[in-house]
């Protein structure tokens, strides 16, 4: 049985009565391409001074509204933003408008499944899109909502997770309530993701992940505001995983090579393994809460906080390298590749630069 691994996360005018006109256009989400049209060029970097030997940055485009999402779609990058899903071509810049008027917060492209899964829309659903139809209306005026819902109505999510697992795949959906749902995916005729185990959890999960670990077991690993937790998809085992003993607020849950994931909340992390091992110097400190953090393959661990990127040494729990941005702009990672991480820059939460690092591994 082979390891689980993740797959891949116009100014409206003046009428002649006074009044502004084009805003129902604009909620269409017109707006985020036009200004993508129009701030092509390299915007200032907000990394640009604190950029190192060997590292280098690239602009991919500029967003009229907030990023929050990005994937690879083979040679190009699917990005959501507050209002709407848009294929961007990172060889020209071309962007091409899949989705309109709705809320991106999480986006996963399946190529082998054909589909894309997200995390969208006002109440926090996960809806599945399907390549196909999202390639038939590419250019197109009349944009046709062509979606699944994963999840029941009425229940919210917080965020998921896609992993494989055993030539099967499964979604882990964590919940607003004390609920954790995991999912499986159902081949022709159905071509959906299907409910496989609904787990009820004593403690709100405030952020939940699934891995698997050297033992070829499936574990689903959440915070809570009393720590983090562990339970085994098979045999339905609930154990605590790490406690602090103190109320905390989780940020982030990072499955990392075999058993190991990083565990983060408040202002720290903490490299431990599924069974609650934690080993010597494992312990991280950030300057501030971060905002986004990520796995950097092969050794390191990429972390977003309100004054600097940093990299941290998963061997050594060491900071490796740290850029500082300027202080109006708020960075968040998108998804990173091999000695390659896709960055956000935000500016008042309505401008936004889509930058590619490359070689921001170990300092040269």
């Amino acid at each position: 049985q082979p390891h689980g691994q993740e797959v891949g996360h116009a100014a409206g005018s003046q009428s002649r009565h006074g009044g502004h006109v084009g805003r129902r256009r604009r909620r269409g989400g017109g707006g985020d391409v036009g200004a993508a049209a129009a701030a092509s060029v390299s915007p200032k970097t907000p990394l640009g001074r604190s950029l190192s030997k060997g590292v280098s940055q690239a602009t991919t485009r500029a967003f009229k509204k907030e990023v929050l999402c990005s994937a690879f779609w083979g040679p190009y990058m699917v990005v959501g933003t507050q209002r709407g899903l848009y294929r961007v071509d990172p060889r020209d810049g071309t962007v091409d408008t899949l989705v309109r008027g709705r809320k991106f917060s999480q986006v996963d492209v399946l190529e082998g499944l054909g589909v894309v899964v997200t995390l969208s829309g006002r109440h926090s659903r996960i809806r599945m899109y399907y390549l196909s139809k999202l390639k038939k209306q590419i250019g197109s005026k009349l944009q046709r909502r062509h979606f699944k819902n994963i999840t029941a109505y009425g229940v919210a999510i917080r965020g998921y997770r896609v992993l494989c697992f055993d030539q099967m795949m499964f979604l882990c959906a964590c919940s607003t309530h004390k609920r954790i749902f995991v999912y499986m995916w159902a081949a022709r005729p159905y071509r959906t993701f299907m409910l496989f185990k609904e787990f009820a959890v004593a403690h709100r999960p405030l952020v939940a992940t699934m891995m698997v670990d050297c033992e070829e077991v499936l574990q689903l690993v959440y915070g809570s505001k009393l720590g983090f937790h562990a339970i085994d998809v098979e045999n339905n085992e609930a154990r605590d995983l790490h406690l602090t003993g103190n109320k905390i607020k989780p940020q982030a849950i990072v499955p990392l090579q075999g058993s190991m994931l990083l565990i983060c909340w408040n202002s720290m992390g903490c490299f431990v393994t599924t069974s609650g091992d934690v080993g010597k110097s494992s312990v991280l400190e950030f300057g501030d809460a971060p905002v986004s953090v990520d796995y950097l393959p092969p050794g390191h661990v990429v972390c977003c906080t309100a004054k600097a990127l940093e990299i941290y040494s998963i061997a050594t729990s060491s900071l490796v390298r740290r850029f500082r941005h300027k202080d109006e702009t708020r960075v968040r990672v998108l998804t990173t590749k091999e000695n390659e991480v896709l960055v956000a820059a935000i500016q008042n939460r309505v401008h936004s630069h889509i930058f590619a690092l490359t070689g921001v591994g170990p300092a040269v």
